[in-house]
């Protein structure tokens, strides 16, 4: 067989064969680590099912299974219905200001939650300004933002623009003559909605419940932060706390990340079957006629008023509190902001060589990680869905399991085959370890933004180039790649932003020299910055919002694709 001949199949099982490492690696340690008695760097090693005895008799674990799935519960339940709510009426309304305030509405899916949960404690927390403001200077009872309830509030405006944009999407594809035929039939425009609109509704619904409760179970930021002071515990603090001890229980950590898996995988599994009836909802055939908004008369006023009040106390007052915080000494109602103006925690991030290198570290990683994740996602969509590889299909299915992978799971495995694995070491304190972490995490996001860019185009090009004598990466690299290289962008700046956020999978795997900007968040909060930490997570705010307008107004990448 010629060189060339031999290239395609050791390209395309190099791709199989990284992927597996890539997925595999992180969980093989922790399922050899729940069956072991003693730490997996010990020479004196034990088989065991002692491990799972103990867990499953643990009450204080039972305890963080109601709680976690409570938070995860409310978290999806409430913001499905909030996007779900805000979708049909900024989408099928003639509500006035709609644009602004659905714009508005989505800008926490490009913060991360670590810090939307810092601005709501700067304006809603216990010395929150607001709090302060209600309290003290009106005389008011004040609310307590700490555990479960303010954890599901904030953890449902954090993911609510998930169900607001899969509901936007199915709106705007919707034929709207079944909502005239009922209005025809003498149906109001209040039960139209509940009746004919929200029904179709049933798939985005059902995905969104499901996608942001896994979102629920996975979330470290929100839990940490606002539960554990009030001994509110879910399993990603469970992990985050047992992991950091001076005498962790390395078995019952790995006995319950396995547990979790088992329970996250048949999640996404359930998500496929919800999606695999979709078609019954199908309501564009042939020709559609465009989307009509309906008329709320009188309405209208009312609930844009309550619309632009629903936006700004969720999203506008934290996030406008949390740059005031930067740039003052203090922020409290009792002083005039004005007199207390500042520079001083900027100028300390940048002059604090960690809180820098924090930085530089997180755009270094989101850029040269963020494209080669790209480019593996791409290589696996290829052979996946354009090539004749026996592995294509089970291929498939693994660059999707990371889905049900938290990513403090990812992060604890990692940090065991790093130990373990022969030649995996130098990978350990170093940034290329955390961009294999982060790939790990989000080879499905990549994934899902490149296949309906293959998809749309059409297999006799293939064949076409086959027939001529091409070789499959020659028909690769001439005709596919140059046909993708959109959703290739795509892919490649959600992936950049999603690096640019990501610090759960690097809570144990960061060293000195490798910080990012979320591990660093959280060292200044545990050391009562809140100065700082107001300025360092206004500079990934700053970030963020600059990479999605230049993707968006240059290059016409849309971030929710």
């Amino acid at each position: 067989m010629t060189r060339t001949r031999l290239a395609t199949p050791l390209t395309q099982y190099g791709i199989v064969l990284l992927t597996v490492v890539l997925v595999v690696s992180p969980l093989l340690p922790i399922l050899y680590q729940s069956f072991i008695a003693q730490p997996l760097y010990r020479d004196d090693l034990d088989f065991t099912l002692s491990n799972y005895a103990r867990l499953f008799v643990s009450r204080a674990f039972y305890d963080i299974l109601w709680v976690t799935f409570l938070f995860s519960a409310g978290i999806a339940v409430v913001s499905t219905a909030m996007g779900a709510l805000m979708a049909v009426l900024t989408v099928r309304t003639d509500m006035p200001g709609r644009g602004w305030i659905g714009t508005i509405f989505t800008i926490p899916i490009y913060t991360s939650s670590l810090v939307l949960a810092f601005a709501w404690i700067t304006v809603y927390g216990p010395g929150g300004y607001l709090t302060a403001t209600w309290a003290n200077v009106l005389g008011l009872p004040a609310w307590d933002l700490y555990g479960l309830w303010g954890m599901i509030l904030i953890g449902s405006t954090a993911y609510a623009a998930i169900p607001y944009f899969y509901c936007t999407s199915a709106l705007t594809m919707a034929d709207p003559s079944h909502e005239q035929a009922a209005q025809i039939c003498g149906a109001g425009r209040m039960r139209t909605l509940w009746r004919i609109t929200l029904p179709l509704l049933r798939p985005a619904l059902s995905y969104s419940l499901l996608i942001n409760f896994v979102a629920g179970i996975e979330t470290l930021s929100i839990p940490l932060i606002l539960g554990e002071p009030r001994g509110v515990r879910t399993f990603s603090t469970f992990l985050y706390t047992e992991i950091g001890k001076t005498e962790p229980q390395y078995g019952l950590v790995a006995c319950a990340s396995m547990l979790v898996l088992v329970f996250m995988a048949l999640l996404i599994m359930l998500q496929r079957r919800v999606l695999g009836d979709a078609r019954r909802f199908v309501t564009v055939q042939g020709k559609a006629q465009a989307p009509k908004r309906l008329r709320l008369g009188p309405l209208r006023w009312p609930l844009a008023t309550l619309c632009w009040i629903w936006v700004t106390v969720l999203v506008v007052l934290p996030l406008a509190g949390l740059l005031a915080r930067s740039a003052v000494q203090v922020l409290t109602p009792y002083i005039s902001p004005l007199t207390v103006l500042t520079w001083d925690n900027y100028v300390q991030i940048f002059e604090v060589d960690t809180y820098a290198r924090s930085i530089w570290n997180s755009l270094l990683i989101a850029g040269v990680g963020g494209f080669f994740a790209a480019c593996l996602s791409l290589g696996i969509v290829l052979v996946a869905e354009r090539s004749d590889n026996p592995l294509r299909r089970p291929l498939r299915f693994l660059s999707l399991f990371p889905q049900a992978v938290p990513g403090v799971i990812v992060g604890v495995g990692l940090l065991w085959a790093f130990v373990l694995v022969p030649g995996l070491d130098i990978f350990r304190s170093t940034v290329i370890g955390l961009m294999i972490a982060f790939t790990m995490r989000y080879i499905p996001l990549a994934v899902g933004a490149i296949a309906p860019s293959l998809g749309a185009i059409g297999p006799e090009l293939d064949r076409a180039a086959r027939t001529s004598g091409a070789t499959w990466i020659g028909t690769v690299r001439r005709i596919l790649v140059p046909l993708v290289a959109p959703g290739f962008l795509g892919a490649y700046i959600l992936l950049f932003l999603s690096f640019l956020r990501e610090y759960t999978s690097a809570v144990f795997l960061y060293v000195p020299g490798t910080e990012v900007i979320g591990t660093t968040l959280l060292s200044l909060w545990v050391q009562g910055k809140s100065g700082p930490v107001a300025a360092l997570a206004v500079i990934q705010i700053v970030l963020v919002t600059a990479v999605v307008l230049i993707s968006r107004r240059l290059l016409g990448v849309k971030m929710y694709g």
